[in-house]
C-alpha cells in the first residue's frame, strides 16, 4: 500500500477542529474511518487525503484535526478492523460459566481477527513496515485483555495480582503474533490459533 498526499498539513486550525470529546467530532471521524475501512477492504493501493475526504465528505482540514498524515489514519483504521472482531456481546460473556467456554469464545475471535489480516495480507504488511500498526494494536488489545482478565476472574481462574502486568503481556504478545502471522506465508488459521495460545499464560485455560 502507499499513501500518496502531497498536500500541505494544516496547522492548528484543523486540530482545534476535531476536539474528540465533541458528538461532531466523533461522527466526522467515524466518517473517515469507514471510508477508511473499506478502502483496506478492497486491499489498499493508492490513496489520498483529498480522496478519503471526498469520499466522507468533509473537508481536508477537519481530516488533519484527528490525524497528522495519511498512515497514521490507515493504522487506526486497520486497528479499528481488528479490534471490532475481538468484540464480544456482554450477553455471551455472562452466559459462559465455566472458564473453558471463555476461552472458547476468545479462541473464535482470535481466529475471525488472523482471518482478517490473511485476506489482506500485503496490506497489513505495509502498515507493520511503516512502524505504526503494532503499537496500536497493543493499545488496542490491551482493552480486550483486560476485558477478558475480568471475565475469567469471575470464573475463579487465579490471574496473578497485577492487571497491568497481564493485560500488557497479553497485548504486546496479540500484536506481536498478528505482525508476524502477516509476513508470514501460512494459511492455517486454526494452527496458527493453536500456535498462539500455546504461548499465553499458565493460567490462560486451554479451550
Amino acid at each position: 500500500m502507499s499513501a500518496q498526499d502531497d498536500e500541505t498539513t494544516p496547522g492548528r486550525a484543523g486540530r482545534q477542529a476535531a476536539a474528540r470529546d465533541e458528538p461532531r467530532a466523533a461522527r466526522t471521524r467515524e466518517a473517515l474511518i469507514t471510508v477508511l475501512r473499506r478502502h483496506l477492504r478492497a486491499g489498499g493501493g493508492p490513496l489520498s487525503v483529498a480522496e478519503v475526504c471526498r469520499r466522507a465528505g468533509i473537508h481536508r482540514v477537519t481530516f488533519y484535526g484527528h490525524w497528522p498524515d495519511l498512515d497514521a489514519a490507515l493504522d487506526d483504521a486497520a486497528t479499528t478492523e481488528v479490534d471490532a472482531l475481538g468484540v464480544t456481546p456482554e450477553a455471551v460473556l455472562s452466559a459462559a460459566t465455566t472458564p473453558v467456554e471463555l476461552a472458547r469464545t476468545y479462541r473464535a475471535q482470535l481466529q475471525a481477527q488472523l482471518e482478517e489480516v490473511r485476506a489482506h495480507r500485503e496490506v497489513y504488511r505495509g502498515l507493520f513496515r511503516a512502524g505504526g500498526l503494532e503499537l496500536r494494536l497493543q493499545t488496542s488489545m490491551r482493552t480486550r485483555a483486560e476485558d477478558a482478565i475480568a471475565q475469567l476472574r469471575r470464573l475463579g481462574v487465579d490471574t496473578g495480582d497485577s492487571l497491568d502486568v497481564a493485560a500488557g503481556y497479553l497485548a504486546a504478545g496479540a500484536a506481536a503474533s498478528y505482525r508476524d502471522w502477516a509476513f508470514s506465508d501460512e494459511q492455517d488459521v486454526d494452527l496458527a490459533a493453536a500456535r498462539i495460545t500455546a504461548q499465553l499464560p499458565a493460567w490462560w485455560p486451554q479451550a
